[in-house]
């Protein structure tokens, strides 16, 4: 994971000169999976090198998940949105695309919202995780 840190900070310096800023925000729910705690040092790098990372707790989001689950979401640009789609196992799928601009929109918004109430990962990270042990997963 560490030797990416030159080419994450450089990606994240050339986004940047370019006016794109990417913003982040990953549910979080404890006790934290395998998965979920090597999630967290990834981004925690990625945090380090540019990218704006939020935490929220799974509870935040139950004023959202009235009719289930909120689904997991990428926008790019004005017009693009995917909705990223896992089997019941959890394994990536694939993803609808959608292509009207006001679904865009719509989503940007309720992801800035989650965001602006999100905790910063540089101070969520070493009061949680760091604490909950050595890393495990993926190396």
């Amino acid at each position: 994971m560490e030797k990416n840190r030159p080419a994450l900070r450089k990606s994240f310096v050339e986004l940047s000169d370019q006016g794109c800023t990417l913003k982040r925000i990953r549910v979080v729910e404890k006790p934290f999976t395998t998965y979920l705690r090597w999630e967290l040092h990834s981004l925690h790098l990625r945090a380090q090198c540019g990218e704006d990372v939020r935490v929220i707790s799974a509870d935040s989001l139950a004023g959202f998940e009235r009719n289930g689950q909120v689904p997991e979401i990428v926008t790019l640009g004005d017009s693009l949105t995917y909705r990223i789609l896992y089997d019941a196992q959890g394994v990536l799928r694939g993803g609808i695309r959608f292509t009207d601009p006001t679904i865009a929109a719509r989503c940007r918004e309720e992801i800035a919202a989650l965001h602006e109430i999100g905790e910063d990962l540089a101070h969520y990270f070493p009061r949680e995780v760091v604490e909950t042990g050595p890393r495990c997963g993926r190396p």
